[in-house]
C-alpha cells in the first residue's frame, strides 16, 4: 500500500478480508497481506467506532441463520446495547467469546473474530470519542 501511496497520513486501522475479515492496527500492517481480496482503511479521526460496531452487528444479525443461540441472541444483544448507548464491554467480550467458541458454523465464529478484532483495536490504545459527524 505504501508503493501505491494509498496509506492515510493520519492514524488509521485496516480491515482485511471483508465483513468477516481481521482488523489490524497501523503497527500490525508490516505483515504480508496476500489473497485477502478486500482491504478497508479507516482513519481514526473520521471513523465513529460505535457506528461501525452497529453496522457490523446489524449485518450479522440480519444475515445469520438463527439456528444457534450465540448468533441469534448475541448480535441482537450487541445491537440493543449500541442503540441504547450503553456498551457493556465485559458483556460484549462474553458474547464474542460465545460466538467464537459455540456457534454452529463459520458465520458466527468469523463474525465473533471480526468483532473481537475491532474491539481490540478500539480498546488497546486507540482512543475515540463519540461524535455525531463521524460515519462508519
Amino acid at each position: 500500500m505504501e508503493k501505491t501511496n494509498n496509506l492515510p497520513k493520519n492514524n488509521y486501522f485496516l480491515r482485511v478480508g471483508g465483513n468477516f475479515g481481521s482488523f489490524l492496527s497501523k503497527e500490525e500492517i508490516d505483515i504480508e497481506l496476500t489473497g485477502l481480496g478486500v482491504i478497508e482503511i479507516f482513519e481514526i479521526d473520521k471513523t465513529n467506532p460505535i457506528a461501525l460496531i452497529e453496522k457490523m452487528a446489524d449485518f450479522f444479525h440480519k444475515n445469520n441463520c438463527d439456528k444457534c443461540v450465540p448468533c441469534r441472541e448475541g448480535f441482537l444483544n450487541i445491537l440493543e446495547m449500541v442503540k441504547s448507548d450503553n456498551l457493556e464491554i465485559d458483556k460484549i467480550r462474553k458474547i464474542i467469546f460465545g460466538l467464537e467458541n459455540y456457534s454452529f458454523c463459520f458465520f458466527g465464529k468469523g463474525a465473533g473474530r471480526s468483532l473481537g478484532g475491532l474491539f481490540d483495536i478500539i480498546l488497546n490504545g486507540e482512543h475515540y470519542q463519540r461524535t455525531s459527524d463521524r460515519k462508519a
